[in-house]
């Protein structure tokens, strides 16, 4: 945190006033790389992605970042008010075994391929530093203005926006669950866009099902203010599973982050709970079923496409393996929403639950507290049966 935290947030010292000017230190690529791999070197920043339910792999504060300005082709460290541009990611380690290169080739791979698909997606590249791959996002949170100032835009996540704490950011955990966050869009963005951010957001769960992106939850979705106007934020951490997971795994033991009407597990979203999906997405059944099945038609070619982009010697077996296994896991997604034998226009129409703001008399809030010299974060725990 600091006077160039995310969005247009400025966090200093107790009865210390934002600083009024900032200013610009020049890095070299030497100097990137080695803030780089000390995030790489540290043990701390592996991620854990052995969940019991095998249908996640990123935990909140893990993975390491830190913002720079570009002008030019040069770098910056922006220090006081002196805003950043872009934001670099060294990428995580993973208890399975990926590597750092890995993660960041697949999410390259992915959030490329949306863009190509019309997904409404953040900017991103993977750069080299001295060496040293990194993965780059242009920030989506800072706009230029015509004479140059790059001026910050507030941003909100869904869980801030939903005053839900980062550890309830998964449905299963008492998230929001997809009627939440297409409640929140609705509600939040101004008239003049929220027509198009309601299709955009649908868009983004379409495709998220069609390549198994089992990390879109509450805090990867965000909004952002500027003066009167709030809108859907472009799609960020978009990350397909099938680049780092089996393929059994993602088939038979995986599951979204959200509920599709009644299930989240992939093998158990069928035909009628796509269209359980439809009527939560505020879309109409026939164009979500259409929508799915035109992404599944060109996903092969956007991915193949976006692997061909990837910096030599990031394209492992397993990337290069991507075009064909999200295709075949696209189709099949698709093929359950055109079934005719599924009866989609036979579901009665489908409201969903909200989870927030509403009484769960089967949890109960289990306050945090300190433990060993370290902050233990509150949760929900399920009641005790006696």
């Amino acid at each position: 945190m600091g006077e160039d935290a995310p969005g247009s947030v400025q966090v200093v010292p107790e009865d210390v006033v934002p600083a009024g000017m900032g200013a610009l230190s020049e890095l070299s690529d030497a100097d990137i790389a080695r803030r780089v791999q000390a995030i790489l070197d540290d043990p701390d920043h592996w991620v854990d992605d052995t969940d019991e339910d095998e249908s996640r792999f990123s935990l909140g504060g893990k993975q390491g970042k830190f913002a720079l300005a570009r002008i030019g082709d040069a770098w910056f460290e922006p220090n006081g008010r002196a805003p950043s541009t872009h934001i670099v990611k060294p990428g995580m380690a993973l208890a399975s075994g990926r590597t750092d290169n890995d993660v960041q080739a697949v999410e390259f791979v992915t959030m490329r391929a949306a863009r190509a698909l019309g997904v409404h997606a953040a900017t991103v590249d993977i750069l080299d530093f001295a060496g040293v791959p990194a993965f780059v996002t242009t920030r989506f949170d800072r706009r230029k203005d015509r004479d140059g100032v790059v001026r910050r835009i507030h941003q909100e996540d869904f869980c801030q926006a939903l005053s839900v704490y980062p550890s309830l950011k998964y449905e299963e955990d008492g998230g929001p669950t997809m009627a939440d966050m297409m409640r929140l869009v609705a509600e939040t963005s101004s008239p003049w866009y929220r027509r198009s951010d309601l299709q955009a957001f649908a868009d983004l769960f379409a495709f998220n099902l069609l390549v198994a992106g089992v990390d879109a939850h509450a805090k990867n979705h965000s909004m952002l203010h500027a003066g009167p106007a709030s809108r859907l934020a472009p799609a960020y951490d978009l990350i397909s599973a099938h680049g780092i997971w089996p393929a059994d795994r993602v088939k038979y033991r995986s599951a979204a982050a959200v509920r599709y009407g009644k299930e989240r597990k992939y093998r158990q979203i069928s035909g009628r709970n796509l269209a359980r999906a439809a009527d939560l997405l505020r879309t109409p059944r026939d164009e979500f079923m259409a929508r799915l099945d035109e992404l599944a038609a060109r996903l092969p070619d956007a991915v193949e496409t976006s692997v061909a982009e990837l910096p030599a010697g990031l394209a492992t077996d397993r990337v290069a393996r991507m075009p064909e296994r999200i295709g075949t896991f696209a189709r099949e997604i698709a093929d359950r929403a055109l079934g005719e034998d599924l009866s989609h226009k036979a579901v009665p129409r489908f409201e969903g639950t909200l989870a927030i703001g509403q009484p769960d008399a089967a949890r109960v809030w289990e306050p945090g507290t300190w433990r060993r010299k370290e902050w233990v974060m509150g949760r929900y725990r399920r009641r005790t049966r006696r």
